[in-house]
């Protein structure tokens, strides 16, 4: 009598991957594609911003010579009444164009420091099962939207991202999460409240 044994277990077939390589690629690229498309807008608005500034800091100059000007008038006769209107004008209009540059040149550092942290933190806590598709940044608020192949992996993300100096007094008030596809992939957003500790 013959006896046979099997020494095949199962746990030596090979493992079918949910993604292929080509899939993880394609998204790779698309998340590249995007983040390229982000910062590309990112670079156009800020260039804008320092050309505005410029524009400003010109015509500031220029005020300041005409202010210069007829006030050295003023100095050498008795000032008319036109030209102490013309004066006053001058110094309203000169004051109006200082504060417009200071606003532009700080709005123009928020957004330097701004999207340089951002992206620096985005990277630091980057995880291979979540990627972003887009975002929204505010001075002290933020929106995230992306895919994920595991629920668990977005609040530890988000966790994560708390942490970090930039996101620091943001809270997120709200996470949706559904089912992207018969894929399994999760579409999830995330909705930050300003001013309240995460």
């Amino acid at each position: 009598m013959k006896t046979q044994v099997n020494l095949f277990d199962a746990a030596l077939l090979p493992v079918t991957e949910r993604w292929s390589l080509s899939q993880l690629l394609f998204a790779l690229g698309i998340t590249v594609l995007l983040l390229s498309l982000v910062w590309g807008g990112m670079i156009f608005q800020q260039r804008q911003i320092n050309q505005d500034v410029h524009s400003i800091q010109r015509q500031l100059q220029q005020q300041a010579l005409h202010q210069e000007q007829f006030t050295q008038l003023l100095q050498q006769r008795a000032p008319s009444a036109e030209l102490t209107r013309k004066q006053a004008l001058l110094q309203a209009r000169l004051h109006r164009s200082q504060r417009l540059n200071e606003l532009l040149l700080q709005q123009q550092q928020q957004q330097q420091v701004h999207y340089s942290q951002v992206m620096t933190h985005l990277a630091k806590v980057d995880v291979p099962e979540l990627w972003l598709t887009e975002f929204t940044l505010h001075q002290n608020h933020s929106s995230f939207r992306g895919y994920s192949l595991r629920s668990a992996a977005v609040p530890g993300w988000l966790r994560r991202l708390a942490e970090l100096p930039y996101f620091e007094g943001q809270g997120f008030q709200s996470l949706t999460m559904q089912q992207a596809d018969e894929s399994g992939l999760l579409l999830f957003q995330v909705q930050s409240l300003p001013g309240s500790a995460p």
